[in-house]
């Protein structure tokens, strides 16, 4: 049940589109505006026709009810209901434009430009199924001057209504593809934020999350499995065999549970599952059932060694507690009741089908092929139902095919020529196109083929400089391009929005604003060669083409701001622990194969990784509870963040252990960080008030490269030189005394000043 490292199939998932609430309540009122105030220019334009006036002015008069009536009555609404009201309104919108289209000269209007409004608004805002719906209306609306005019002659209208359909479904794509994404990335740091990065099911920020979304009813409980004495499998095995018993173990309780339930991991040795949609009678079984799944998780892996226990406890709603945490609180109290009682033994639920726990004896074997990564239970704590669909995609698929590797910058520049280049070839082939020009247009197509070429194959190479020069010869060609085609009836002003969507999807914010510039002037070009009489008719569809490339230049640009800073706040999410703040095991790993990556390439002194661990931390879980250890555990954290080098890296990557990267060690400078760990443990445990516990840590550390070249090698070394440091009697600090093969012979280390593995005092005074 848990997924390859990181990775998961999210294609095919409907992901729900972000609440938004007030964004697009605003931006319909702007659009609405928008539309009224390019109808006014109509109405003010000189020469108009007066047959429509009255008709025109109503509209006007409706853009601004609309835009009234969803400040006053859409602010209230619930997203729901919103997401019904914008469906309707969007659809009324695009209804109005084609009347005013009808009403202001048909297919000779210079409205039809506006009718990407309603396209932007559909595309960004709504659902596949709904954009396509509102796509399929606009395009209609489009075509509908061929059903009530008889003739089109001189207007260019099958090519303008070609490029306008061309502008609506891909431009709609790309808006709609783009936030996918983007909503699918933060979905992805969302998934990692919620899960526990060693098993893959939730971490007690999932199992919260989840725990506020349920509706706790009749049916559902919590069970609270614990394996006592685990300590025992890293003394026999180390970290690395104890992790493959808790992936293992982390499957088995999966396997017991279903889609309903939510299954976490909220400590070293410690899951919750979150039982809902079954009966009292069901929910008690399962707690022979967990302790049976921790069997099983026994006979899956292959480690030998003294048996172990799994004690479960068990509480359900409402005869244990109203609230999640109470239910929590009753299950942890029956789990360490079965700690106290022999093995199999099953405590007496106090009340029937209430409460109960169960203690088995075990030991464990086989290794464990499975790798890190959220899971179904994981994603389900999201509370949308697309996320219970994530499936696991196994290994990375390699590339297939050279283009592949290019840049999404490259690609999607080369498609934008490409479309242009062909949208060109398609509006000289349409009958009443402008075909003066024909060869010279021609040539500007081929131009586009050939820079579709470029960018596809050279841009990678050539940098940013390409794009820049790429944008110069976009605004230049397509100006040209206007000029050619008819000038102010051209069908290709359109295709400024091509150059509007990449500038704002791959620039900055300046290089957008730059970029619409840019477009702006296309649209402009005409007034500066054309006839007076011309100039003036064109006003209005200048008008909606600045407005409309404004209006995506601003969509485009708040969605990108907008995702990327809630796709980084999850990533962080993803990368923190939850209990103690500091980096967690997923960051660890990334953060030591960067470092690893830098100190191949440095001459500086050493990389070193060291793996502490917490020894008798489970005397807090058994005496004082969970809080108390969780308190703890937030103590040392601190303690050891406080005690580590400026540029040193301290993260939890277990339940009671720790680890730490330190950049320009020594084997001396590694033995001293190692003793301050040791002395920061002992006095965050005192000062807690938990010295009757004896809480102590031990340390065990490992160099890049002295002792290994690898970041998994680095790891294994620094966790064997923990295990002999354990079996010398924990409270020790040992540094790896074996090289991996091939490993370079030390030549920078020092010896310490005090031998690694020496007995630390209780009180150790460092320098």
């Amino acid at each position: 049940m848990a997924l390859h490292r990181d990775e998961w199939d999210l294609r095919g998932i409907e992901i729900e589109p972000r609440a938004e609430h007030d964004l697009r309540i605003w931006t319909a009122i702007f659009m609405w505006l928008g539309g009224g105030s390019s109808i006014v220019a109509v109405i003010l334009l000189p020469g108009a026709s007066k047959q429509h006036l009255a008709e025109l002015r109503g509209l006007v008069g409706f853009s601004i009810f609309a835009a009234i009536f969803t400040f006053v009555a859409f602010r209230p609404a619930s997203d729901r209901v919103l997401y019904v009201l914008n469906n309707v309104f969007s659809a009324l919108g695009a209804v109005g434009i084609a009347l005013a289209c009808y009403w202001s000269g048909g297919a000779h209007s210079g409205l039809f430009e506006l009718l990407f409004f309603t396209v932007f608004y559909d595309a960004y805002f709504f659902r596949a199924r709904e954009v396509v719906l509102h796509l399929s209306l606009n395009s209609m609306l489009a075509l509908s001057p061929l059903l009530y005019q008889a003739s089109v002659a001189g207007t260019q209208f099958p090519g303008h209504v070609a490029v306008l359909l061309v502008g609506f479904w891909g431009i709609s794509a790309v808006i709609w593809y783009r936030k996918h994404r983007l909503l699918l990335a933060e979905m992805r740091s969302r998934v990692q934020a919620l899960s526990d990065p060693l098993t893959g099911l939730c971490n007690v920020r999932g199992l919260s999350a989840r725990a506020e979304t349920a509706k706790l009813t009749h049916g559902c409980g919590v069970l609270v499995v614990d394996i006592d004495r685990f300590k025992t499998v890293n003394s026999h095995h180390g970290h690395t065999g104890a992790d493959r018993l808790l992936r293992q173990v982390g499957r088995e309780l999966m396997r017991v549970s279903d889609a309903r339930d939510c299954v976490a991991r909220i400590g070293g040795d410690e899951f919750v599952i979150l039982v809902s949609g079954r009966t009292a009678s069901e929910i008690e079984p399962m707690t022979g059932a967990c302790a049976e799944a921790v069997r099983g998780a026994r006979a899956a892996t292959g480690l030998d060694g003294p048996d172990l226990s799994a004690s479960v406890g068990c509480a359900i709603w409402p005869q244990d507690g109203e609230s999640f945490a109470e239910l929590l609180s009753a299950a942890d109290h029956r789990m360490f009741s079965a700690k106290r009682v022999a093995a199999y033994a099953v405590e007496p639920m106090l009340r029937p089908a209430a409460a109960s726990a169960v203690s088995l004896s075990l030991d464990f074997g086989a290794e464990d092929s499975a790798a890190h990564g959220p899971t179904v239970a994981a994603a389900e704590a999201l509370g949308s139902e697309a996320a219970s669909r994530l499936r696991p995609t196994g290994i990375p698929k390699r590339w297939e095919g050279w283009w592949k590797a290019r840049p999404a910058q490259s690609l999607v520049a080369a498609a934008a020529w490409l479309g242009a280049s062909v949208t060109i070839l398609l509006v000289l082939l349409m009958p009443q196109a402008d075909s003066v020009h024909f060869g010279s247009v021609l040539a500007l197509a081929g131009f586009g083929l050939v820079s579709a070429a470029f960018m596809l194959l050279a841009a990678p190479a050539v940098g940013s400089a390409a794009y820049v020069v790429c944008d110069a010869l976009g605004v230049a060609s397509l100006a040209l391009a206007v000029g050619l085609t008819g000038a102010t009836t051209s069908p290709l002003l359109p295709l400024v929005f091509l150059g509007v969507a990449f500038a704002a999807y791959f620039s900055t914010l300046r290089g957008a604003l730059v970029r619409l510039a840019g477009a702006i002037l296309v649209c402009a070009s005409p007034l500066v060669y054309v006839t007076p009489g011309d100039r003036v008719s064109y006003i209005v569809r200048f008008v909606a083409l600045v407005s409309t490339a404004s209006v995506l230049a601003g969509i485009i640009l708040h969605n990108k701001r907008e995702l990327t800073e809630a796709e980084r706040a999850a990533r962080e999410l993803a990368l923190q622990d939850p209990l103690t703040g500091i980096p967690n095991r997923r960051a660890f790993y990334r953060d030591l194969a960067r470092a690893i990556a830098d100190a191949q390439h440095g001459s500086g002194p050493l990389l070193g990784v060291a793996m502490i661990d917490l020894d008798n931390f489970k005397r807090i879980n058994d005496r004082h509870g969970h809080a108390a250890g969780d308190t703890l555990l937030q103590a040392i954290a601190r303690a050891l963040a406080g005690v580590v080098r400026g540029g040193d890296y301290i993260a939890r990557v277990g339940g009671d252990e720790f680890a730490l990267i330190a950049p320009e060690a020594t084997i001396s400078a590694g033995h001293t960080l190692g003793a301050r760990c040791v002395a920061a443990v002992e006095r965050a445990s005192d000062t807690a008030g938990f010295a009757d516990c004896d809480v102590s840590a031990t340390v065990g550390y490992a160099l890049f490269p002295d002792h290994a070249t690898t970041l998994g090698e680095l790891v294994a070394a620094a966790d064997a030189a923990l295990m002999r440091a354990k079996d010398a009697g924990k409270h020790q600090v040992k540094c790896a005394d074996t090289r991996s093969p091939g490993s370079p012979t030390p030549a920078r280390a020092e010896q310490p000043q005090d031998q690694p593995g020496s007995r630390l005092p209780g009180a150790l005074a460092l320098s």
